[in-house]
């Protein structure tokens, strides 16, 4: 059975080895960062967003598990205690947990957190290279809400 375990400070040290190089490769991949800047970028970007790790106010960072083994991570955000809007900064399977239907059964369980948390609403950003993950979160009901294009020139 999948469930979410809030992340301690073992699990945040685990998770942000594998979180950094991870947004790098996809920022990478996306044609927004060069790969000589990729990881000092990604690992500013999770000390602004994470400035406490995991016990920054209005951040929610969980452990995905099955029975008592982590198979991935999530972290949601809201704006301000306010918000009835969660947003999904980051939400990974891991390897060797993908293609066996974990990742919809987690979304289930993040739902359901961020429901619990005051949300009504969940949003997230997906890379376009990333199919496997529009997969697993059209899926789960999320539609797209707009668009971002780029073309080399």
């Amino acid at each position: 059975m999948i469930k979410l375990n809030k992340m301690i400070a073992s699990d945040y040290d685990k998770y942000i080895k594998i979180a950094i190089p991870d947004y790098a490769e996809d920022k990478i991949k996306s044609g927004a960062w060069k790969k000589e800047e990729a990881l000092k970028l990604s690992e500013q970007t999770f000390l602004e967003g994470l400035p406490e790790r995991q016990e920054t106010e209005n951040e929610f960072l969980f452990c995905i598990s099955l029975e008592n083994e982590t198979i991935g991570y999530v972290w949601f955000h809201f704006n301000d205690k306010e918000s009835t809007t969660a947003f999904i900064y980051d939400f990974l399977i891991l390897e060797e947990y993908q293609n066996q239907g974990y990742g919809s059964k987690a979304m289930s369980c993040i739902e359901e957190a961020a429901h619990e948390a005051g949300a009504k609403k969940l949003g997230l950003h997906v890379f376009a290279h990333n199919k496997r993950a529009v997969h697993v979160y059209e899926k789960s009901g999320f539609e797209f809400t707009d668009f971002s294009m780029a073309k080399d020139l």
